[in-house]
């Protein structure tokens, strides 16, 4: 099982901030979104807040990924990283 971590930009309609995700096998399996230092997670199945709810497009693809890195300041995390930052959003 391939799992990747990332973190990009989140352009949101009110503010911005920052979007990670966990990639497995090329699919987002959780999410949290970063606004003005309040996370907010989500999985397929749950999410903190019903206005972030999990994406619709879980597929990701290696273009996926160079546009994020090129156009949203994209870089990868490590594992620890990401779930340092989940533990967080889970409180």
């Amino acid at each position: 099982m391939s799992s990747k971590y990332f973190r990009c930009i989140w352009e949101g309609e009110e503010s911005d901030g920052f979007y990670y995700s966990e990639v497995i096998n090329g699919e987002i399996t959780r999410q949290i979104v970063e606004i003005d230092g309040d996370l907010k997670w989500s999985t397929l199945l749950e999410e903190k807040d019903e206005c972030y709810m999990f994406t619709d497009q879980p597929e990701v693809r290696e273009e996926d990924i160079e546009y994020s890195k090129e156009n949203l300041d994209g870089i990868e995390l490590t594992r620890e990283q990401f779930e340092e930052i989940w533990l967080a959003s889970k409180q």
